[in-house]
């Protein structure tokens, strides 16, 4: 007898927590796997029928009362129902508990229908549930504080610096702009190496500064461009900083306000790079077809010639194996080559930049995508010895992903015990990122999946990985 849709859906749930995963990343897969919305995809996660949901709610938030149609026109919004308040939505957060936050409720449709304003509060998490939920419910004014943290009052010491060697100077506002300038240099560097917990607090008080330079000096012309640039970047950098947290909606928030203000500023290519980001988020959340539109699009915005219009040529090629579409990826592939062989000198340094190769970036994962393991693991060992050399390059995110492109490789050839510990090395790369966990929970269900016969690399590797997610997802619900 064929099983029902919430049977198999309980089966699927029920085989990622035993993996270990945690509830934030059950909801993503769930998502991904069942094409349901966030709100929805959280409830399944937990195992909870919209009653359950309601009674939860209740007891998180008494000063809120909902029956079960709320429930459904809340998950239903914005294509029918009712829209969720920000307050709503962070009392939902506080009902799921398990380091859920607005954020993680919201999708591209929801934050199309939202204000500036309030896009700015989800990205920044400053979002209150009023009135105070009374103590005589034990740990759940804790859980609303994880939920929305209030804003520090005290100014970062970047924040101070800034405001420092600004200050005083004949051309404070110069000064201003060159100060930002080496902050995204040495931002963008950091990320790619040490992961986005060291540079987040950084960024945010440095995007703040560059909004406060147009409040003070009222800028025209060339300067006014010059910030509006730097602030594009600032936002660009948190876009891949929130998206390596795996803080989707926040990543989304800025990378739309670095296209737009890329674009106004007159610099195409940082708008170029934002939907480089938005591509590759949805490439790792499974929306294939979702990731070549935006590849396309920045490819159509970035000059010619850029680092940013290669990339996401390279993309391009990387969605279409992802569709299964060979020949559109080969096409893809020879455009990227087209690209990259354009380039006069890199010029771009962190996350900014392109590995030179004798293949594209991406090349190795699209062919695994399609299932040519052998090809692929011989790419991606070729890509190891021309662009990671010893040393620095070998501590950077990519490169762990880089690994893990070849643990699956391996996998796919049936040299398990290999694939293993290839993907143990790519997890004790500092600075794990969401992409990077990905990749290996792929590995590990594909592990889990052959006939291992649960030897100790295996087994090793899974405790790894399960550890990872686990660290992700306190990384994300603490920031």
């Amino acid at each position: 007898m064929a099983k029902s849709a919430k049977a198999l859906r309980e089966q699927i749930r029920q085989d990622l927590l035993r993996k270990g995963m945690p509830a934030k990343e059950v909801a993503v897969e769930l998502a991904a796997r069942l094409h349901v919305r966030p709100r929805v995809a959280w409830r399944y996660a937990m195992g909870w029928p919209q009653w359950k949901l309601v009674q939860e709610f209740r007891s998180a938030n008494p000063h809120l009362a909902i029956g079960e149609s709320r429930v459904s026109e809340w998950e239903s919004w914005p294509f029918g129902g009712t829209r969720p308040s920000l307050e709503v939505l962070a009392a939902l957060a506080s009902a799921f508990g398990q380091g859920c936050v607005v954020a993680d409720l919201l999708d591209e449709a929801d934050l199309d229908r939202m204000s500036d304003a309030e896009r700015r509060l989800v990205a920044t998490r400053q979002i209150a549930i009023k009135p105070a939920v009374p103590r005589s419910y034990p740990g759940v004014a804790q859980a609303a504080e994880r939920v929305s943290p209030a804003p520090e009052n005290n100014p970062s010491s970047l924040a101070y610096a800034l405001g420092m060697v600004e200050s005083g100077q004949p051309d404070g506002l110069g000064v201003a702009i060159d100060a930002l300038d080496e902050v995204i240099a040495f931002t963008s560097d950091r990320l790619a190496t040490a992961g986005p917990a060291p540079v987040l607090a950084d960024l945010l008080a440095a995007r703040q500064f560059a909004r406060s330079l147009f409040d003070r000096y009222k800028p025209v012309g060339a300067r006014a461009a010059d910030i509006q640039a730097a602030a594009a970047w600032l936002s660009s950098l948190l876009a891949v900083a929130s998206s390596y947290q795996g803080d989707h909606t926040s990543a989304l928030v800025w990378a739309l306000d670095a296209q737009n203000r890329g674009q106004a500023a007159g610099h195409p290519v940082i708008s170029g790079w934002a939907l480089l980001t938005r591509a590759t988020v949805s490439h790792y959340q499974g929306r294939g077809a979702r990731s070549l539109d935006l590849a396309r699009q920045g490819a159509a915005v970035a000059p010619v010639g850029t680092v940013a219009f290669a990339k996401l040529t390279c993309q391009q090629m990387r969605s279409h194996a992802s569709l299964g579409n060979t020949q559109g990826m080969q096409t893809a592939r020879r455009r990227a080559q087209t690209a990259i062989s354009a380039l006069e000198d890199d010029g771009n340094a962190g996350v900014h930049s392109i590995a030179r190769a004798a293949e594209p970036p991406y090349t190795a994962a699209s062919l695994l995508l399609v299932g040519e393991y052998a090809e692929a693991s011989r790419v991606t060992e070729s890509l190891i010895t021309t662009a990671y050399p010893e040393g620095r390059a070998r501590e950077t995110s990519s490169y762990a992903r880089t690994l893990l492109v070849l643990a699956l490789t391996q996998a796919g050839l049936g040299r398990l015990d290999e694939a293993a510990a290839t993907g143990g090395a790519a997890l004790s790369v500092p600075g794990t990122v969401w992409p990077t966990v990905v990749l290996a929970g792929k590995l590990d269900r594909a592990l889990a999946g052959a006939d291992s016969g649960d030897t100790a690399e295996v087994s090793e590797f899974a405790g790894l990985y399960r550890d990872a997610a686990r660290d992700l997802a306190s990384a994300g619900s603490s920031t």
